[in-house]
């Protein structure tokens, strides 16, 4: 975030740029008013040998994975093909497996491009062909996200296949630009349309559940996004850009994907900022009582309350519910108990090795969940009830009204910064404390969570009265 700051120096905290991956790559019942199913993910018992083979292939269980979605895939969109386009639907047949870590005389060539230290899974045009580095890639995905993660980046490379045979690239020769942006979000949308065929049961590969199933791919979408929205070759966007695809195609079909273009894309990005103040803004606020006032005032001008609540930069107050540290509402005094250090450290950026960092966080992290204690606090002013799922889910989208306002700095003296909402959905995926009521109980569906959070932005205050 950034903050409006009168004589005040700007505490940045390092930034370090990590590797994208650049490639040229009505709701189910059981989600919906804070549900979600338990159940089995991956790779059903007894399902079917792959039907198709890839070249270079070592029959890893990563490769097996990869050939068992890209055979669902061909099944499932011989049939679905004609709700896209009315032309005819050639299901894919070429397909190469390789290792990024060999040397480069053991390394083969995939789309005129050496496989050496290649990273990456993608889908090439010049031979309707995909790709993917069985060797560090996809082991790192399985290992964070699972076996559906891994399935879920062979349905967008799929994805993209679907744009390019319903005719996207006749008239979009060169994928710069929103173009580029467009071709990124269809294959997201349709990659959302397949896994909604899989929690339907319908798939004979795989299963995938609604509850913390879901959420992981959500999060692997969120994972693999573009780091910095302002390189020229940023493509597949934030992951906010990422989920809102993917969810479209989930919920929506795959009609809606088809009807992505570039005046959607360009209403919805002016909604959030993608580029930094100056070359040395980070987006980092350090997280101060004095950064945290700056939150509480800025909400309390979206969301006016007769009492605001006072803010207690304390531990184990009497009258405080303790299931939402490191912030807790205490309903008896109408305040907001606050661990400072314990929310510094919440919003504390993490790295991990690998491809990508798979942990978002940072100071949005840390301000999003003082904004969520404090609509609990609002529901409170007003009387309305503050447990259970409804309560859960409406301050997560009073979170995302504020959020939204603050992108534009129309409301306090501090707004956002590129990739703050990326840092929200983090943890509403991996922990849900911003989608949880008074005590703590978060709705158990992450697909959910996040829904709740971005019809907040994406629609405003008067969206989460529906909550």
């Amino acid at each position: 975030m950034r903050a409006h700051l009168e004589h005040t120096s700007r505490a940045f905290t390092f930034f370090v740029v990590v590797l994208a991956l650049v490639t040229a790559c009505s709701q189910p019942a059981d989600v919906g008013a804070g549900g979600g199913t338990d159940g089995p993910n991956g790779l059903r018992d007894g399902a079917p040998p792959p039907s198709v083979r890839a070249f270079g292939g070592a029959q890893t269980d990563t490769d097996l994975i990869a050939m068992s979605a890209l055979s669902d895939l061909n099944e499932f969109w011989t049939g679905e093909f004609r709700s896209v386009s009315p032309r005819p639907f050639t299901p894919l047949t070429l397909f190469l497996s390789w290792d990024a870590a060999a040397a480069v005389p053991d390394s083969g060539v995939f789309c005129e491009i050496t496989t050496s230290g290649l990273e990456n899974a993608a889908y090439c045009p010049i031979d309707n062909s995909i790709g993917w580095d069985r060797g560090v890639l996809l082991p790192y995905v399985e290992q964070h996200f699972g076996q559906l993660g891994v399935a879920t980046i062979m349905a967008h490379e799929f994805g993209h296949a679907i744009s390019a045979q319903a005719g996207f690239l006749d008239n979009n020769r060169e994928l710069r630009g929103y173009p580029l942006l467009v071709w990124e979000q269809q294959a997201d949308c349709y990659a959302g349309v397949y896994l909604r065929h899989v929690t339907d049961g319908n798939s004979r590969w795989f299963t995938l559940n609604t509850g913390e199933g879901l959420s992981t791919v959500l999060a692997a979408m969120v994972a693999i996004r573009d780091h910095d929205l302002t390189a020229p070759e940023t493509g597949h966007g934030s992951g906010f850009d990422r989920v809102t695809a993917l969810q479209l195609g989930f919920t929506e079909g795959s009609e809606r994907c088809a009807l992505i273009g570039e005046d959607e894309l360009e209403q919805r990005r002016t909604i959030v900022p993608h580029e930094f103040a100056g070359p040395h803004d980070t987006g980092e606020l350090p997280i101060t009582e004095g950064t945290v006032r700056l939150v509480a005032d800025s909400f309390l001008e979206l969301f006016p309350a007769e009492a605001p609540p006072a803010l207690i930069f304390e531990r184990d107050t009497p009258g405080c519910s303790h299931g939402t540290y490191p912030v807790n509402y205490c309903p008896d005094h109408r305040g907001l108990e606050i661990d400072l250090d314990g929310l510094s450290e919440r919003g504390q950026p993490v790295l991990s090795p690998g491809p990508f960092p798979t942990a978002i966080r940072g100071d949005f992290t840390a301000f999003s969940i003082v904004a969520s204690r404090l609509a609990i606090a609002s529901l409170h002013d007003r009387g309305l009830p503050i447990q259970g799922p409804n309560a859960a889910l409406a301050a997560a989208c009073m979170t995302g009204a504020w959020a939204g306002q603050a992108a534009h700095a129309s409301i306090g003296r501090i707004y956002l910064s590129p990739g703050d909402l990326d840092e929200a959905l983090g943890e509403l995926l991996a922990h849900g404390l911003i989608a949880s009521d008074v005590e703590g109980a978060a709705t158990a569906s992450g697909f959910d969570r996040v829904e709740a959070f971005r019809s907040g932005i994406m629609h405003g205050a008067d969206s989460c009265s529906s909550q």
